[in-house]
């Protein structure tokens, strides 16, 4: 571990009976630090000094069975943790802080100090897309259909580029970018038109929730956040499907860290109500003179964001079909499929 950054956390147990485990700290010379307690007491087990070296120790034994049940929330399949943090840290030149949302989102500032910048032509480029529309939504809809259209998601992640974009203009030269890039890139488009635009730091909602009482390194997504008159939109930038505003599952309903111009603060991403998201798959069975099983099958979906479904994973998985396919898009309206006839 070469950096404090990376501080790794205790997680003592994953699903059977634990019946000793322990993490032991030794700090060769002072490090403040703080921790994060789940399901557990955060004070040590033990402390010692020895020659100006600090071992601290915590433990658990004789722990029962994590609960399992079908449908747990993600962030109840961590059920004893204790979460590490460095208050002060280093990741290559960059130095940073956990004392606040705020000190947090500074050091990410640094991290993206001038990766906003475009040419001249590209700028021309992108005040021609928008010259005819009528508002800022007309604006922000025409540049993310863009960017759907232009560019392609591709992970970039070795070394300090897990945290730090590539310049907007690199994604433009080279039509692909990871989410950090994208969405710098979304922003730096939406500067050029006048339209304020920020990044938002997310813990997707598959990896549980963000702590928000604990200012640190949580977030493995960046998306794009535009402020309007009466509404704020919430941008996608590594989808090719999503209209403006609209945002998947994962992304929903979610703490992020909105960085903007003094630095950052907690905010929480839109979500679709649960009304506006239904599956409802009916199959009904047929046994013939002939001692055949003849199936009939429905499937009602209604969809707040537009998704790709693949049913014959579906069909096979729910109704034991293995020559069934049917695949397509949908978006907002209430889809039938009906008598999906399989023998």
């Amino acid at each position: 571990m070469n950096s404090l950054f990376y501080w790794p956390n205790w997680y003592p147990q994953s699903d059977d009976s634990v019946v000793s485990a322990s993490y032991e700290l030794i700090l060769h010379q002072p490090i403040e630090y703080k921790t994060y307690a789940i399901g557990l007491d955060k004070t040590p087990a033990s402390f010692s000094e020895d020659k100006g070296e600090t071992t601290i120790r915590w433990t658990q034994s004789n722990k029962s069975p994590r609960l399992d049940e079908d449908y747990l929330p993600p962030e109840h399949h961590i059920q004893m943790a204790l979460l590490f943090a460095a208050r002060e840290f280093e990741l290559e030149t960059f130095k940073g802080s956990t004392e606040s949302w705020n000190s947090f989102a500074n050091w990410i500032h640094q991290l993206w100090e001038n990766k906003y910048e475009l040419s001249p032509d590209e700028k021309s480029t992108i005040s021609g897309l928008t010259q005819n529309c009528h508002n800022e939504r007309e604006k922000i809809s025409v540049l993310y259909s863009w960017l759907q259209k232009n560019t392609r998601y591709v992970a970039i992640e070795a070394g300090i580029h897990g945290f730090q974009p590539f310049p907007a203009q690199d994604v433009l030269n080279n039509r692909y970018g990871d989410y950090k890039a994208l969405s710098a890139l979304m922003v730096a488009m939406l500067w050029d038109v006048d339209i304020t635009a920020y990044q938002a730091l997310v813990k997707t909602r598959d990896s549980g929730i963000t702590r928000t009482d604990f200012p640190s390194n949580q977030f493995n997504h960046v998306i794009a956040c535009v402020p309007i008159q009466t509404d704020t939109v919430w941008l996608e930038c590594t989808s090719n499907l999503l209209a403006a505003g609209e945002l998947p599952y994962n992304d929903e309903d979610c703490s992020d860290l909105l960085l903007h111009e003094n630095g950052g603060t907690i905010a929480k991403t839109s979500a679709s109500t649960a009304m506006a998201n239904s599956w409802q798959s009916c199959c009904k069975g047929r046994l013939t003179y002939a001692r055949m099983l003849m199936f009939d099958g429905e499937l009602h979906i209604s969809l707040a964001t537009r998704l790709f479904i693949d049913a014959s994973d579906f069909l096979k998985r729910n109704w034991g079909i293995r020559n069934g396919s049917l695949k397509a898009y949908w978006r907002n309206t209430n889809h039938q499929l009906n008598s999906i006839i399989m023998s």
